[in-house]
């Protein structure tokens, strides 16, 4: 069998043989989202499309291309974080406060954006409900477009916490769509891994708080594309945090502290970027712990769709 897997990469012969022997589609779902000195804004977008890459090698079927734009503005880093880390993404990228600013978390509804009332004025979505509408709008449709060439099972791999969620948002849109038409009947098994949940066995900070550019995800895109990471960008002083690192509930980036509250992790260094190890031991295994995850989705759509066809 070839062993091309990226749909964009294949002819229509190599993705027949390939979704003849496995029915099964993945879609990554990333974002473009500020991690700091040291990772590149497409850190999710480049571990989920990994993800979905390696699933598609190891058990079959076909990686689609990721799902970069449509960001949910109000879920990212440099809005959903303290004045601090806004402050840090502004000098860092060189944009004004007000640029940076027209997004913020718990707004919902930028005050300075008026609709225009010119007649045929189609809005950009811009309230924190639209542009959930519209992000999940966009899964929805990708699942559609993956269902139309012929794909029975469809795996969509978010790379970015914010988002997970609101991927099961756009796989019941198109649930519910595809009742509509006879063409998108029978509807495909669609299910949502996102891969952190099955690290929290293999990194055990991840049971306690999120990440963002910390060393567990640090040390995974080290693994899979060390030339992207650029650790020397962050201050040698342990007492400095560095830009955007964060977790749930969000420390203060100053002295890493929740406010009033202990760090989520025992230690700051325990989840401090500037930690990760050296070798690609650490990195490979949360790699080879989230593709297990994965290979137990697989598995299940595989079976269903083995009760299906009897």
């Amino acid at each position: 069998m070839d062993s091309e897997v990226r749909f964009y990469h294949m002819i229509p012969d190599q993705i027949v043989k390939r979704r003849t022997k496995c029915p099964i589609a993945y879609l990554p779902v990333g974002a473009l989202e500020w991690h700091g000195s040291h990772l590149p804004f497409g850190t999710d977008c480049k571990t989920a499309d990994y993800f979905a890459i390696m699933g598609a090698k190891k058990y079959g079927g076909v990686a689609f291309p990721v799902i970069t734009y449509n960001d949910i503005r109000y879920n990212l880093v440099d809005a959903f974080a303290q004045p601090q880390y806004h402050d840090a993404y502004c000098k860092e990228m060189q944009l004004s406060s007000d640029m940076a600013s027209t997004f913020v978390n718990g707004e919902k509804q930028p005050g300075h954006y008026k609709k225009s009332k010119k007649k045929n004025f189609i809005p950009l979505p811009m309230s924190y409900q639209e542009q959930v509408d519209f992000f999940a709008k966009s899964v929805a449709y990708a699942i559609m477009e993956i269902y139309l060439y012929g794909f029975k099972g469809i795996i969509v791999v978010p790379g970015h916490g914010g988002i997970a969620g609101f991927c099961d948002r756009g796989i019941e849109m198109f649930l519910e769509n595809s009742k509509c038409s006879k063409n998108l009947q029978p509807a495909p098994i669609v299910r949502n891994y996102f891969y952190l949940n099955s690290c929290r066995d293999s990194e055990p900070y991840l049971k306690k708080a999120s990440a963002h550019a910390d060393k567990w995800e640090t040390a995974i895109l080290k693994t899979i594309e060390p030339e992207s990471v650029h650790l020397e960008k962050i201050s040698a002083n342990p007492k400095k945090v560095p830009n955007a690192y964060m977790g749930l509930p969000i420390v203060n980036p100053e002295t890493g502290q929740v406010q009033g509250k202990k760090h989520p992790c025992d230690k700051f260094a325990e989840s401090d970027p500037r930690s990760t190890p050296e070798d690609r031991e650490y990195g490979q295994l949360q790699i080879d712990t989230a593709l297990k995850g994965l290979k137990k989705v697989v598995e299940d759509i595989k079976q269903l769709l083995k009760k299906k066809d009897r």
